[in-house]
């Protein structure tokens, strides 16, 4: 039986808790034993698989990664936007960081390890850029990402595509239940990295009106769960009450939680990606954002989009309502499958 250590973030974003879960789940499969490597910001997010909760602020948490890289046949490092540096470059909080300091510790145990299924965003640092192109040039055997724009990022910080892969995000796996019974008309999820909270109330708000949504049934829900995307759900949704839109908050603790709740309205309005991912073929899904990662989606699964800047110029022609009647269906269904049975070969090839 083959070995991984999958190091990752799941955690309070629970669409990283997607993540890890579909690559668990699919490499389970295929008769191999994943151990998860997670950040202990919650308590074992994936409890059916082996666990090591870690903190690069702990020396003996390092002793026991460099352990489990040495018993392991292989490491992975994923999923999730892991090749960025918008949330700094400390050595103790970001990201691009931690991805640095794992890949370099996986190469120093023998182990060269694989980027899996990651997204490659827009780096904005000197420093960043240059520890990026470290990773994908000398510090990864294979580099696995998840949409066409990370590709041709992740090409350029590679110096070529020769290790390169493109594979569907693995959260397409995942789905909510679609008759789970409905107690709301609509789900909205913001994002505090896509604009001020002010401006996302004013938008939620002229939406709703637009779309005529009864004002007593609008759920928000937060597939990010950190105290900060809580911090901006609550100014978010107490503006809105101020404009005669009560919103019940719901703040899901797991994975299943927020598939229950995805499921709760006919009509999700998200500025975040993977609730679209995990609701579009059973629900029908608007993405409320100009975000490049967004946007290619709306393109890839034929969703309608409302452009922020240009619904505030007055542009109400981005919103098709009547394209909502046919949003989920069959021919969805169908592409999620597609996605899915993609993701399931790029893994396989992998072995």
């Amino acid at each position: 039986m083959k070995r991984i250590a999958l190091i990752g973030v799941a955690g309070p974003n629970l669409g990283d808790t997607a993540i890890a879960q579909a690559i668990c789940e699919a490499s389970e499969r295929l008769g191999c034993e994943v151990t998860l490597v997670h950040p202990g910001k919650v308590s074992r997010p994936l409890p059916r698989f082996p666990q090591l909760i870690f903190s690069r602020r702990r020396i003996g948490d390092w002793r026991a990664l460099r352990a489990l890289m040495r018993r392991s046949d292989d490491v992975w490092i994923g999923g999730g936007s892991l090749i960025q540096d918008r949330l700094g470059t400390s050595p103790v909080r970001g990201m691009l960081p931690f991805v640095f300091q794992v890949a370099l510790l996986a190469c120093a145990s023998g182990r060269r390890p694989t980027l899996m299924c990651v997204g490659v965003d827009r780096l904005y640092t000197r420093l960043g850029k240059r520890m990026a192109s470290l990773v994908l040039r000398r510090l990864t055997s294979r580099i696995v990402v998840r949409d066409p724009q990370s590709f041709r990022r992740a090409r350029v910080l590679a110096g070529g595509a020769a290790r390169i892969r493109l594979c569907p995000d693995p959260a397409f796996v995942l789905r909510i239940v679609a008759d789970t019974a409905q107690d709301a008309d609509v789900i909205l999820v913001p994002s505090r990295h896509d604009m001020k909270w002010q401006d996302a109330a004013e938008l939620f708000a002229q939406l709703l009106d637009y779309i005529k949504v009864p004002r007593s049934s609008i759920d928000m829900v937060l597939s990010d769960t950190s105290a900060p995307e809580r911090d901006y759900a609550d100014e978010v949704a107490r503006a809105l009450e101020r404009r005669g839109f009560p919103v019940r908050c719901h703040v899901p603790q797991t994975l299943d939680a927020l598939l229950e709740r995805l499921a709760a309205a006919p009509l999700l309005l998200s500025m975040r990606l993977h609730p679209v991912i995990l609701a579009f073929s059973e629900r029908n899904c608007v993405i409320v954002s100009d975000n490049s990662k967004l946007t290619s989606l709306a393109r890839e699964l034929g969703l309608p989009r409302i452009s922020p800047a240009k619904w505030f110029a007055g542009d109400r022609l981005a919103f098709d309502s009547g394209a909502l009647e046919e949003a989920a269906g069959a021919a969805r269904s169908r592409l999620r499958e597609a996605r899915a049975a993609d993701f399931a070969q790029a893994l396989e090839q992998l072995q």
